[in-house]
């Protein structure tokens, strides 16, 4: 299978010839047996219909019954915990060859009783032959190629009952990995402290999904943690002096037992007596709770995974709704990874369906957390956590000293983002009754499709700030769970390397670009109508070289502006200018109005100071030549409409 896996290609064809794979694979594989199996019952009937007359017809349909129920009993209860399933179907297997044996001794028939009885011998041998090993049962062949000489050492593994749990070690980077049939769900450093030892991306997101409620409602005194993983959420919940209760809903126990093994930063969890664990699905569990709960966590497996999608309806969110308090909180882990905008607008439009507000937090690039609340708005988050010294202590390993620190993850609210969801008019509302996440979400994880709202933070265009988040774009340093935060540092160094050469630039768009100062500028221009014109018609070899070096002018300018503009705030910029300023070439530049290469100038500078009224007027003059299929021409675009938008005329955003 991890062969074929390889050849097909990933898209919307490759995944019918999976599926197809699939199904064809599973017929060879079942079909004789399912056929055999389910022909017993008929011939039994046919037989005893002749012979015994239809009350043994009754008997043997009873037995039927009863034996079915005994066997689900068994293999669930008894087989599958204490045997494992190889052993389980090994045992299951010569139960029935057995029964056959007997059966045929009855009969008198000696020849077919001896080959059945060599076949129970082979039968008994596989108890001897050995088992599935670990570490391929771990290796989640099915998400990644299978590289023995890359596979990590399984330091527990158990067949439960609803899923094969594994905890796996990799020696050399210090970690230790909790896995759901061979797919990650948490990974963590071996470590006992985080500022010290450092910690896994998967850390980042776990500690944020438990310090968020203690920021939103640090006064929470009954808490629900759905999907228990790794631990370290509900270690990072219970660092609250104030929480009373700790319900951890989990639907494999065999996950509470391998998330002992993952070391000493979860281990406290077992020890603390708020905390109680309660093996259960959570639509059940909910289903007979009152509206108890201050804060409600929902942190299940990624959206393919089978029976996950049901956490993310419409339903369940009304079921979340009824178990919270009327102030409740509920905090939502939405991967972003092996997903598309789609499945996510279809979540989104669930969560809004149910909770009136919402705040979205990014952490570790590409893990969205939402804060939602049936209350009419949300709270601010306070500081009030930190009091304990304690939770201090913890959360600063991480690096989370304040709730400042948590801003540097924000994105924006239900104002600002659900606009944008409800634009994939083609994604319904993912619903019990509708199942789109459980229709689609495999076939984007086939595809390896990945979605990312950080570019968000990305573009050389401050729609985030316009619309009112005042983390974007980043003013500081000191945000180490920042998704852009290499180009973040980048950025500042290059705004404290300028500053430190004199208070000049020292010619830097002459020292990045290569190039001296065209002293010709001028000579390229634009009309009232924004088409190029030359002071002379028949272009020479030397106009030519003379535009080269004012396109790679523009081109430097524009680099550096997209590199530190979504980094810096205005004031920062504002430097930035004053620097820039006093090149020559620059400053010449900026004084060129009829030249292409001066407005595109005039154009950097009141982008990089949030001018919108320059904006608009600039703007008006390059969209009519501008190539909108270009990256320069989408950033003309898109600050043209910001502008407008922030100067109140919505009309001209939309034309």
């Amino acid at each position: 299978l991890n062969t074929e896996l390889r050849t097909w290609p990933r898209d919307t064809g490759g995944y019918v010839r999976y599926l197809l794979f699939q199904i064809g694979l599973s017929l060879v594989m079942i079909f004789p047996a399912s056929f055999c199996a389910g022909m017993t019952l008929p011939l039994l009937t046919r037989r005893l219909l002749d012979s015994g007359g239809e009350s043994a017809i009754g008997r043997v349909y009873a037995a039927n019954t009863l034996g079915a129920i005994a066997g689900v009993f068994i293999a669930l209860h008894i087989l599958l915990p204490f045997a494992g399933i190889q052993q389980a179907l090994l045992i299951g297997a010569f139960v029935d060859l057995l029964l056959g044996v007997v059966l045929f001794a009855v009969a008198l028939r000696p020849r077919v009783t001896a080959a059945i009885s060599f076949s129970l011998v082979l039968l008994a041998l596989g108890f001897f032959a050995g088992g599935i090993n670990p570490q391929i049962a771990a290796a989640g062949v099915f998400r990644h190629q299978l590289d023995k000489e890359q596979l990590s050492s399984v330091v527990y593994y158990r067949d439960g009952k609803t899923a094969s749990i594994a905890v796996t070690e990799n020696k050399k980077k210090d970690r230790r990995a909790i896995r759901t049939n061979g797919k990650v769900d948490a990974a963590l450093f071996t470590g006992g402290d985080a500022e010290r030892d450092g910690y896994t991306g998967d850390e980042e997101t776990m500690v944020a999904l438990g310090l968020l409620p203690l920021l939103y409602k640090p006064d929470a005194e009954r808490v629900m943690n759905i999907g228990y993983g790794s631990g370290l959420t509900s270690r990072a919940l219970l660092m609250s002096p104030v929480l009373t209760r700790l319900d951890n809903i989990e639907i494999e126990a065999a996950i509470i037992e391998g998330a002992r093994k993952l070391g000493g930063r979860v281990a406290p969890v077992f020890d603390d007596a708020r905390n109680h664990f309660i093996i259960n699905d959570a639509k059940s569990v909910m289903a007979r709770r009152p509206a108890v709960y201050d804060v409600i966590v929902s942190e299940p497996s990624n959206l393919w995974v089978s029976g996950i999608a049901g956490l993310f309806t419409r339903e369940f969110y009304q079921r979340v709704h009824a178990a919270l308090t009327p102030e409740g909180i509920f905090i939502q882990w939405l991967p972003l990874y092996e997903t598309e905008p789609q499945l996510v607008a279809s979540v989104v439009k669930a969560l809004s369906a149910v909770f009136n507000d919402f705040h979205i937090y990014l952490s570790a690039s590409n893990n969205l957390i939402f804060v939602a609340t049936a209350a009419a708005d949300l709270p601010s988050p306070s500081n009030a956590i930190y009091a304990s010294d304690a939770a201090q202590q913890f959360f600063s390993g991480y690096n989370f000293t304040a709730v400042n620190d948590m801003r540097t993850l924000f994105l924006g609210d239900k104002k600002l983002f659900l606009p944008y969801f409800e634009s994939f008019i083609h994604a319904p509302i993912n619903s019990d009754y509708i199942p789109y996440l459980e229709n689609n979400a495999p076939r984007a994880f086939f595809a390896r499709t990945s979605y990312s709202l950080s570019a968000l933070l990305q573009i050389p265009v401050p729609v985030l700030e316009v619309f009112g988040n005042g983390s974007s774009p980043v003013s500081f340093v000191s945000a180490p769970h920042s998704p852009v935060r290499q180009k973040m540092v980048s950025a500042h160094q290059i705004y404290e390397n300028r500053r430190k050469e004199g208070g000049r630039m020292q010619s830097v768009l002459t020292a990045l670009s290569g190039q001296t100062c065209p002293l010709d500028i001028e000579q390229v221009t634009i009309d009232s109508a924004g088409q190029e014109l030359s002071e002379n018609t028949a272009e020479t070899e030397e106009n030519k070289s003379d535009q080269q070096r004012i396109n790679t002018y523009l081109e430097t300018t524009s680099g550096l502006i997209v590199d530190l503009m979504p980094m810096l705030d205005k004031s920062r910029m504002t430097d930035i200018w004053q620097l820039l300023e006093q090149d020559s070439c620059v400053d010449k530049l900026l004084q060129a109005n009829n030249s292409i290469a001066g407005i595109y100038t005039q154009f950097w500078r009141a982008l990089s100071l949030r001018q919108s009224e320059e904006l608009v007027e600039i703007t008006q003059v390059l969209l009519p030549y501008t190539n909108l299929y270009t990256e320069s021409g989408q950033i003309v675009l898109l600050a043209s409409m910001m502008a407008h938008y922030r100067q109140g005329n919505y009309q001209q955003v939309v034309a």
